[in-house]
């Protein structure tokens, strides 16, 4: 994918996941070498996400 040409905004906020943990870290970490300051993950994927919102309505 050209990212470049799909958001040209170096200042963007780009949310990178993936399932688990290490490619969302990675894409992020790819993005922000390549320019873009606000390129973010979920630490732990979405395993982690769903695990939180989970306990998150338990509480409620």
């Amino acid at each position: 994918m050209n990212i470049e040409g799909v958001i040209p905004d170096l200042n963007a906020r780009i949310l990178c996941y993936c399932n688990a943990y290490n490619r969302g870290a990675l894409s992020a970490d790819t993005l922000r070498a390549m320019g873009y300051a606000n390129a973010c993950f979920i630490g732990g994927g979405l395993k982690a996400y769903r695990t939180h919102q989970l306990a998150k309505a338990q509480l409620k």
